[in-house]
């Protein structure tokens, strides 16, 4: 776009002829736009411009700015570039008159009108998770939904089937949808069930190996037993990422964010990975080549290990746990992390890097606590909704004993405000009987694996309690 003060933009639009997909097109778009005069590109002055978004057709325009006498769309989501069997030279560009699929807002609308279907067939919405919906009937019968993006997950018991399917049918008059089987793989996850055991895998197995056919099939030789060697750890703590512009012409043509966005995705179910992910998530911005082979190293030890993944089993703890710990004066970065365990595995997990200025390991530790008990009312919310809950309080497991004493033990500190925020939040979850700090010796504190790099005995002791 022309910078104020300069000369508008000369743009060059192609328009793509009419295609095979007219028909099909108009049929499944009718009445989503109209034409308008709007002009892709002009300007009225030379203080600012209009420009769009080159590439795609159907793709959003965008608006730097509404000037002149030129029709401007009312928002920058509002008009569109010809589609396919659509070209009017008399006309620069479609305005849109509702909802087109592909467009920025088009699974926003969606996402409304699918709520306000389901509250229509009697579902009701948890707070805590728009996603989560259910319905509850007289006779203690239940049926649970689960919203992922235009797919949906029904738990329900063996005597509501008649019920379900007399709401499957009232859902379909608003919305074609084609109802399938017990979901066995979906979005790179797998879910395996042993009924007889009460028993529930999720791994990626599958989309572990596509990741490393992809990425590292021609390129390793070793099978790596930890994300990071043991001898190796403070190489990879003391990482950085480019400073010049060889390090750039290194990594140049290294896949490195996807890479990483595959890793993140996987995750999901191995958050034994989280803190190298995190770690490394750092130097996205610009990458050299050590911060792609550590990324390389930790997707052969998935690869390596692929067949793990979470196991939750009804005969498990269903009280619920949660660990949380920090690493203080970390050099570069002070990580923290926490999880908290439901059923014999972690429902919920992180590692981030501690954006607060800790002045001692005090307050970091209070701060790891303070994200656990965030995460862990929401697990419970979440939990009581879908017709499960957790023990009450919830034990939150520090290797703190400032913590501890703290929450506990209510009364003024001379800490900065700052500080007093996230102390006081663990406090109101102690006095409301939601949760209940423990202390836990540093040898035995599993959530130390999100927030170091870790030799492989202490990391193979820790995995032991989120993975199998």
């Amino acid at each position: 776009p022309a910078l104020p003060g300069t000369a508008p933009p000369v743009v060059v639009d192609a328009f793509v002829p009419a295609d095979a997909n007219a028909i099909e097109l108009a049929r499944r778009c009718d009445g989503a736009w109209e034409l308008s005069d709007f002009v892709i590109g002009a300007s009225a002055d030379t203080s600012a411009s209009v420009h769009y978004r080159s590439g795609t057709v159907g793709e959003v325009l965008e608006v730097s700015a509404q000037i002149g006498p030129v029709p401007i769309p009312r928002s920058a989501e509002d008009a569109v570039k010809h589609p396919h069997g659509f070209v009017d030279p008399k006309f620069k560009a479609c305005r849109l008159l509702k909802g087109l699929e592909g467009t920025k807002q088009g699974g926003a609308i969606f996402q409304k009108e699918n709520t306000a279907v389901l509250k229509a067939c009697g579902f009701e919405q948890c707070t805590a998770d728009p996603n989560l919906f259910r319905i509850i009937f007289d006779d203690g019968g239940y049926i649970i939904a689960v919203v992922y993006v235009d797919d949906i997950f029904v738990r329900y018991q063996s005597p509501t089937k008649g019920r379900v399917d007399t709401t499957f049918a009232r859902y379909c008059r608003s919305f074609k949808a084609t109802r399938v089987s017990e979901p066995r793989r979906m979005v790179g996850f797998d879910i395996a069930r042993d009924r007889p055991a009460r028993k529930l895998r999720v791994f990626q197995t599958n989309y572990v190996c596509e990741l490393y056919k992809k990425y590292l099939s021609s390129q390793c030789s070793k099978d790596f037993t930890t994300p990071v060697q043991s001898s190796r750890c403070p190489e990879f703590m003391a990482m950085t990422g480019a400073t010049c512009e060889e390090d750039d012409r290194a990594v140049a043509d290294k896949p490195f964010l996807p890479l990483m966005g595959g890793l993140n995705w996987i995750g999901w179910t191995r958050p034994d990975i989280k803190f190298y992910n995190a770690r490394l998530c750092c130097f996205m911005h610009r990458p050299k080549i050590e911060n792609y082979e550590a990324a390389l190293a930790v997707l052969s030890y998935l690869y390596t290990t692929r067949d793990l993944g979470l196991e939750f089993s009804a005969s498990s703890n269903l009280d619920g746990v949660v660990y949380c710990d920090s690493s203080y004066n970390q050099i570069p970065d002070t990580f923290y992390g926490h999880g908290v365990w439901y059923g014999g595995a972690p429902v919920a997990s992180c590692s981030r890097v501690l954006r607060l200025g800790a002045q001692s390991s005090y307050e970091s530790e209070s701060f790891a606590y303070a994200g656990a008990s965030m995460s862990l009312r929401f697990c419970q919310q979440v939990a009581v909704f879908g017709g499960g809950g957790f023990k009450m309080p919830t034990t939150i497991r520090t290797d703190s004993n400032g913590v501890v004493l703290a929450t506990r033990n209510g009364g003024v500190t001379s800490r900065n405000r700052h500080f007093e925020k996230f102390l006081r939040l663990g406090r109101l979850h102690y006095e409301d009987n939601i949760s209940s700090p423990e202390f836990v010796p540093t040898s035995d504190q599993c959530a130390d694996i999100w927030t170091k790099a870790l030799d492989k005995t202490t990391f193979l002791k820790h995995r032991a309690k989120l993975v199998r």
